[in-house]
């Protein structure tokens, strides 16, 4: 007996290690691809497999593995610029790590690096101090271990350079360049080959100290050459923080003209940068923003479901006490039945948790769109703001034409802004307005000049525009004249928008008795086969760095469908593009 008693014990123990340890390695599973995703741009789905890995973790009791979670939402943070975020989530993994963990060093280190950068950009000099002197200390015990246990400790140097580099930010923010830049010649002193990564952080030192110490030439400089390290990188995000500060040393220079022009090349970054990224995060969140309908839905059958299995529950108790009473056999059989309906219940359980998970996922994923487009708004501001600033400079000396090219980007703006309203406000009555009605009287042409004035397109001298009608002058039709000026306008507004020089054609036609056709065609660059209908899904753009969401063909080919027309791009043109909207009579 006491021999099955210890073989079951150690089986048991046996069974909790194993699953332990698949559990630790689908935790780091969890974390390397939060990491890649951070890396690949995608941080809202990185941010989703960062809060999978802290939940889970929660669940289990696993403290290294929230500590893995702190962190990588942290990481997550950091990228998006949300550093008091980002502050708050490594602090809570240091407290772990520090206290609990005390072989893990490596990672520790890494946090406080990461700690230490957030709380720099919050400008919290105090809290970075007190972090600071943390992470000296930790190295310091470490390198004593290594000591004592006669290991090298040369692998603490990228340890110490980032430290060392840590130090030298904070006393340039407290007035101490002199010491800073001892502390930085210490660091650089400190690199090898296989520290060649630092040189960019070196580089952006030297230009804070040089900054500090009001060396406005060698800070440009210092500059220029973290921005060659991103260049070779290919990291737009930190090429706009470059091209900040040298707009904001050349202001501090007094080099005025040369800082216009730098934030014209700024803004336009950002714009093309905000734009990629928004377009990106939008279709991302707007794949969870369709689920809403779908777990409400789930809700209330799962509502349903425990309703049913709670009745069915309370008559299977009642069954299986009768049985008990009549007969054994009958008991065995009511067993089995409560114990399928136990289990039915379980299952419904389950998955009213999952959607209520679901409901709280889709409430952010509204919160984070609502938040991104009101971006995609603030960059064109940003472009009228900064224009409009640098216009008013007293005794700014620029040429006529250069003010002119300032007013029209600011005009170009404040119509980004208008279009981006206009399609949000499309994309919503495409997803609530089933039908339109299409009983209104219009004449045929008069939609064709209508749509062609409203776009513009006539008084734009890049372009030749014509209408080729082959109507009767007296054809009407029975649909609504705005939705179809709508349509077309947008069509001819995509050429102009793709079509850089060139020729634009509206025409017009009549194949069958039942049926009209409308066509704008231009001899732009000719869209991809493959593409043909992947363009009408909604938020798809075939280049990113376009101005607008990617909603325009969407709300248009959803018009056509809802007037009973359809709407196409015609792969068999091979001069340009052509757009053929076809209508009922």
């Amino acid at each position: 007996m006491k021999l099955r008693r210890t073989l079951l014990l150690c089986l048991a123990l046996s069974t909790m290690a194993i699953t332990a340890q698949a559990y630790a390695d689908t935790t780091d599973q969890w974390a390397a691809k939060a990491r890649q995703l951070l890396e690949e741009g995608s941080s809202y789905s990185a941010l989703r497999e960062g809060e999978r890995v802290f939940h889970e973790s929660e669940a289990r009791g696993d403290e290294l593995g929230l500590a893995s979670g702190y962190c990588i939402v942290g990481e997550v943070s950091l990228s998006q610029r949300n550093y008091e975020q980002a502050a708050d989530n490594f602090r809570q993994a240091l407290l772990i790590l520090t206290t609990k963990f005390k072989n893990e060093k490596a990672r520790t280190s890494y946090t406080y690096y990461n700690y230490t950068r957030a709380l720099g950009k919050l400008t919290d000099n105090a809290a970075k101090k007190q972090a600071i002197d943390g992470w000296e200390k930790y190295l310091e015990e470490w390198k004593a271990e290594l000591k004592a246990d006669r290991q090298p400790t040369e692998s603490l140097n990228e340890d110490y350079i980032r430290l060392k580099l840590a130090k030298a930010d904070y006393l340039i923010a407290t007035d101490q360049p002199e010491a800073a830049l001892a502390l930085m010649q210490e660091a650089e002193a400190m690199k090898t080959a296989k520290t060649k990564a630092f040189d960019r952080q070196m580089a952006e030192h030297y230009t804070k100290y040089y900054k500090a110490t009001g060396n406005l030439t060698k800070a440009l400089e210092a500059n220029k050459q973290c921005r060659q390290y991103d260049i070779e990188k290919n990291d737009s995000a930190a090429m706009i923080d470059d091209l900040e500060t040298e707009a904001s040393l050349l202001m501090m220079s007094g080099r005025k003209r040369e800082a216009a022009v730098v934030f014209g090349q700024l803004n336009r970054d950002k714009d093309a940068l905000t734009r990629s990224e928004t377009s990106r995060m939008l279709k991302e969140m707007y794949q969870y923003y369709q689920v809403d309908e779908r777990i409400a839905e789930e809700n209330q059958k799962a509502e349903r479901t425990r309703a049913l299995m709670l009745n069915l529950l309370i008559l299977s108790l009642c069954i299986v006490a009768l049985a008990l009473v009549f007969a054994a056999l009958s008991r065995r059989k009511m067993v089995n039945r409560l114990r399928k309906s136990t289990d039915e219940l379980a299952a419904a359980n389950q998955s009213l948790e999952q959607a209520n998970k679901q409901a709280l996922l889709s409430a952010e994923m509204k919160e984070s769109f609502i938040r991104h487009v009101s971006h995609e708004v603030r960059t064109p501001l940003n472009i009228i703001s900064g224009f409009t600033q640098v216009l008013s400079t007293p005794n700014l000396n620029t040429r006529p034409e250069e003010r002119q090219r300032m007013v029209e980007q600011i005009d170009a703006a404040t119509k980004n802004i208008t279009n981006i309203m206009r399609n949000l406000k499309e994309l919503a009555d495409m997803e609530k307005i089933d039908e339109i009605d299409h009983s209104i009287s219009v004449g045929c042409n008069a939609l064709c000049e209508t749509a062609a004035q409203q776009s513009g397109v006539k008084e734009n001298i890049d372009f030749r525009f014509s209408i080729d009608s082959h109507f009767p002058e007296d054809l009407v039709i029975e649909t609504n004249d705005k939705a179809v000026v709508d349509i077309l306008r947008e069509l001819i507004a995509n050429a102009q928008k793709f079509t850089k020089k060139g020729t634009i054609t509206l025409s017009c036609g009549q194949d069958t008795p039942s049926k009209v056709w409308f066509a704008v065609t231009d001899d732009g660059e000719r869209i991809p086969r493959q593409e043909a209908e992947r363009i009408f899904e909604v938020f798809v753009k075939l280049n990113d760095f376009d101005i607008g969401i990617g909603g325009g063909l969407a709300v248009c080919r959803s018009l056509a469908q809802r007037l009973g027309g359809r709407l196409w791009l015609d792969t068999d043109y091979k001069e340009g593009n052509r757009f053929i909207l076809e209508l009922n009579i």
